[in-house]
């Protein structure tokens, strides 16, 4: 039987169907000698599987009426139609492939194994394209190129969000995207986006309070905004009649929460910590967590980022 593509996922030709479903729901059975064999039942179910929306509760009770081996059928067509759908919808697996990938540091990997899928319409596929695109962009030195993954991810995690608003990653994501993206957008708009990162970093601790990384994302908003410069304050009185507003011990609070839920899950946090206390002056504590991120394996470029910050702050 003929097959064709179209948006990534197989469809047999509509007449072929349309004349396949027919012959089953005007059927008054499925007797041996009837012309109507079971692999065109299966295809049929297979495209009822695929546009369950349109088949009401009564349709389905018509075709189960006329239809003595129904039954038989279903659970054969069942299995079909699975299979028929599988190498087209993602399914949890792949997902679960991706988050295995993203713990061994494998980016390209989860390219692969999910950009297959990002036509479809599911938020869980498309914020890990945009996760696993921008910590790519964070290994590639080339300026033109590393913008263009930065502005692709964007998209990704931006699609995702349209898609389901209640997912905390997606806002998570959203909040490092925005931030990502501002730098190549000037002074202004740096400061234009800061209300709205704090909107998504906060509504992301609203629907997982135990995201460690979302913690360290609001510490870090608060410690930049603690140290603006004053030609950036100025800016930013100009674009708001409130103007963002922190401190550093706001910034430490968040900080030490994100390392009270996962200790030592990321070497920027423990930079952060370092820095913070420097900044208010408590050197014991700021040493204890700069020699931490001395020893931090690196692993990747960020954990590398954080050994040359680390090194900076020691020479400063």
């Amino acid at each position: 039987m003929e097959r064709v593509k179209k948006s990534g996922v197989r469809y047999f030709r509509k007449k072929k169907i349309g004349e396949y479903f027919n012959r089953v729901i005007g059927r008054k059975s499925l007797g041996p000698g009837q012309g109507l064999h079971y692999g065109e039942i299966f295809v049929t179910f297979g495209y009822m599987e695929i546009h369950r929306k349109s088949f009401t509760v009564q349709k389905i009770r018509v075709i189960a009426k006329n239809h003595p081996h129904f039954m038989k059928v279903t659970a054969f067509s069942t299995l079909y139609s699975l299979s028929f759908l599988s190498s087209s919808q993602p399914s949890a697996q792949k997902v679960k492939e991706a988050d295995v990938l993203y713990d061994q540091n494998k980016f390209k990997e989860i390219l692969h194994v999910l950009h297959p899928f990002k036509e479809e319409k599911n938020d869980e596929v498309l914020w890990r394209l945009g996760r696993a695109l921008y910590k790519l962009s964070q290994e590639i030195s080339d300026p033109k190129q590393k913008k263009e993954m930065i502005f692709e991810a964007y998209n990704y995690v931006s699609e995702a969000l349209s898609i389901n608003e209640k997912n905390s990653a997606v806002h998570k994501w959203m909040s490092i995207m925005i931030d990502a993206k501002s730098k190549y957008q000037g002074l202004k708009e740096k400061i234009t986006q800061a209300y709205v990162m704090k909107k998504h970093m906060l509504r992301a601790v609203e629907l997982n309070p135990k995201d460690a990384t979302v913690l360290h994302l609001l510490g870090t908003w608060c410690f930049e905004v603690a140290n603006m410069a004053w030609y950036e304050r100025k800016v930013a009185s100009t674009i708001f009649a409130a103007p963002p507003n922190s401190s550093f011990e706001e910034a430490l609070s968040f900080f030490v929460k994100a390392e009270e839920t996962d200790p030592c899950f990321y070497s920027m946090n423990l930079l952060m910590l370092g820095k913070t206390y420097l900044k208010l002056n408590n050197k014991d504590k700021a040493k204890h967590y700069l020699e931490l991120v001395q020893g931090y394996p690196q692993k990747t470029a960020e954990d590398a980022q954080a050994h040359i910050m680390f090194i900076k702050e020691i020479c400063n």
